[in-house]
């Protein structure tokens, strides 16, 4: 990377947030931007000319015109393919993040509830009133009591001295009695604690699921798109802006609007944006598509594939399967980052109520004062008087959704054997159990074999050393 400049001095662009957090346009410092790396390599397709002519072109016309004309102006999207950008976002809800990653081309990271201590961490209340702060201020004291009672109770549990005699050092031993009392803790949190978000992708990517986020069901989400549509408007005009609303120098001064598609998102899409089954129980399978007989012709590839190696793509060819389950909004979180499956978002309710694993992993004493809490947030939240749709922000994470996925098999082989070890949240885990019992019994007898820690869940020390820390 050519920089013009020290890191101390980059410029990056930033718009704020109704949350108080921000959305920021990271700048790398490169002399070739996502707008400049695109037309060059676009220019490939038209003209044969040496790589050094077509550098030498990007130098004497920029990528102005070029990106007006040939991206808006003649609708060849796949030009915006070619330049990517890296935009993070502060301070948005548990829901927003959800929101942010639904979507196929995404790829980033998000600060995980397994390992960060939410005592001080903002919650995001959008009905703005003192008693909406007030309930969940409530949630968070319950779960720093929750955060405590587990780390006592775990170190007596798994005491140090049995695994000190094998070597493993204090430090490591601490952050994994840490880390499994937050899995448990996270449980109490509220969906609308705030967590950070960051977003690699390609120009296009993000001018196609923008207008979805300007017009999702809930107003954070939709500030959301709209405080990123403007901020990639004012750093990358040529691509976000229409082509002929130019204002100086040639530069958008608007956003680029297709009023048919504004109205199909804002009515039928908005709509069915969320999915809810109250009455749903056990995983199930609601789909398949797979032909036993043609996949039998594949068994040398089932039988010799190897630990850690993934079946190959072209046999999602062979069809797909749909897994519909309950699982903790927590636990779904963890699965929903899975972009080779596709999947409806579930509504956040207490309908199905809280997981069970949550309760058996809390103190023994422990067990009325969660009913009682859970008892209380919910007559609260009521009390609010607001929509299902808003009422997500105040319940707690443990409470159960009714998830709808479907994938092929290559992408179910890699999900349930990634999800299925001892390091994955226990509630996911034992989602990623039962996709592997369906696969097992469905494919076996075809030489399907399943690299997959099927053991009890156990207190494992590799949770201390998954961490990522700044030295």
């Amino acid at each position: 990377m050519t920089q013009t400049q020290s890191l101390a001095d980059l410029e990056h662009a930033e718009l704020r947030l109704h949350s108080g957090g921000k959305v920021l346009l990271l700048n790398t410092g490169a002399l070739i931007g996502p707008e400049e790396e695109a037309m060059t390599q676009a220019m490939f397709s038209r003209n044969p000319s040496v790589i050094d002519e077509l550098l030498n072109i990007l130098v004497s016309k920029g990528p102005g015109q070029f990106m007006q004309t040939t991206y808006v102006g003649y609708g060849h999207k796949s030009v915006a393919d070619n330049g990517s950008i890296t935009v993070l976002f502060e301070r948005v809800s548990m829901l927003a993040a959800k929101a942010l990653q639904d979507f196929a081309l995404y790829n980033g990271q998000e600060c995980s509830t397994r390992y960060i201590d939410f005592t001080d961490q903002p919650f995001l209340d959008p009905t703005l009133s003192g008693a909406g702060q007030e309930l969940m201020e409530r949630q968070r004291a319950f779960y720093l009591r929750a955060l405590k009672a587990l780390q006592q109770d775990m170190k007596k549990r798994f005491p140090y001295r049995e695994y000190k005699k094998d070597g493993e050092s204090k430090t490591v031993y601490d952050k994994t009695v840490n880390a499994r009392a937050f899995d448990v803790a996270r449980g109490f949190l509220p969906a609308g604690c705030s967590t950070n978000v960051a977003w690699h992708g390609e120009l296009r990517a993000f001018d196609d699921h923008i207008p979805r986020l300007r017009h999702h069901p809930l107003a954070e989400i939709r500030n959301i798109g709209e405080t990123l549509e403007a901020l990639l408007l004012k750093r990358h005009p040529r691509t976000f802006g229409k082509q002929r609303s130019l204002g100086v120098a040639g530069k958008a001064t608007e956003p680029k609007r297709y009023w048919e598609t504004e109205a199909y998102l804002a009515g039928p899409v908005q709509a069915f944006h969320y999915h809810h089954d109250p009455k749903a129980k056990a995983f199930v399978c609601a789909g398949d598509e797979i032909d036993p007989e043609e996949i039998r012709s594949f068994g040398e590839v089932f039988s010799a594939r190897p630990p850690h190696a993934e079946l190959p793509k072209s046999l999602g060819v062979l069809g797909t399967i749909r897994f519909k389950f309950n699982i903790d909004y927590g636990g779904y979180r963890d699965l929903q980052r899975h972009r080779s499956l596709t999947q409806r978002m579930p509504l956040l309710t207490k309908d199905l109520g809280f997981h069970l694993w949550y309760r058996q992993e809390m103190p023994e004493n422990f067990d009325k004062a969660v009913v009682a809490h859970l008892e209380v947030v919910n007559e609260l939240i009521a009390e609010l008087g607001i929509s299902v749709l808003e009422q997500q922000y105040f319940l707690p994470m443990g409470y159960q959704v009714n998830c709808d996925f479907r994938g092929d098999l290559p992408a179910w082989v890699y999900t349930v054997e990634t999800r299925a070890g001892t390091t994955v949240h226990p509630t996911a885990r034992m989602t990623a159990h039962e996709g592997v019992g369906y696969l097992q019994r469905r494919f076996g007898d075809a030489g399907l074999t399943i690299h997959a820690d099927l053991g009890p869940d156990r207190f494992n020390l590799k949770r201390g050393t998954e961490d990522i820390v700044v030295e």
